[in-house]
């Protein structure tokens, strides 16, 4: 439920940034198509994290606030408001290994750049993700049975 609402949330964010790109640069790219495969990834890794944090917080309660701090520190980490190409080359590497930087830059290329993802990258980045996904569902799906000895 909380991915579908995040999704209708940023497909209102998407309408702003494609207005702006029309009204700047009188053209839209066509690539924008790919935009939800370019985000099929960064959703199943998110719902593979959401079912095994989701599992876990039921056994320890304090996951909740440190999943918040891992969480702005990743943000900081990834490269939202800048590009990859602006980290210094000594300090990329510490760009490179976030997931997440994949995930955002297949989305900047796709909407801003009119490039196509990088898909190597993306195919790499799409692995990943399927297997967080079916690791996360797998782990709730047998932690599920303990949770109302513990709630």
């Amino acid at each position: 439920m909380k991915l579908l609402a995040t999704l209708i949330h940023s497909l209102f964010g998407i309408a702003i940034l494609v207005v702006g790109l029309i009204i700047v640069n009188h053209q839209l790219n066509w690539t924008i198509i790919l935009l939800p495969l370019a985000w099929l990834p960064m959703m199943l890794f998110s719902l593979g994290w959401g079912y095994f944090l989701a599992s876990i917080g039921v056994f320890v309660r304090d996951v909740g606030a440190t999943v918040g701090l891992f969480i702005t520190m990743l943000f900081f980490l990834s490269p939202i408001f800048y590009p990859l190409e602006a980290v210094p080359e000594e300090l990329r590497i510490f760009c490179q290994v976030n997931p997440i930087a994949i995930f955002v830059e297949d989305a900047r290329r796709v909407v801003l750049w009119g490039q196509c993802p990088d898909w190597p990258w993306f195919f790499a980045g799409l692995a990943l993700s399927v297997l967080i996904f079916v690791f996360g569902f797998t782990w709730f799906m047998r932690s599920k049975r303990a949770f109302a000895d513990v709630i």
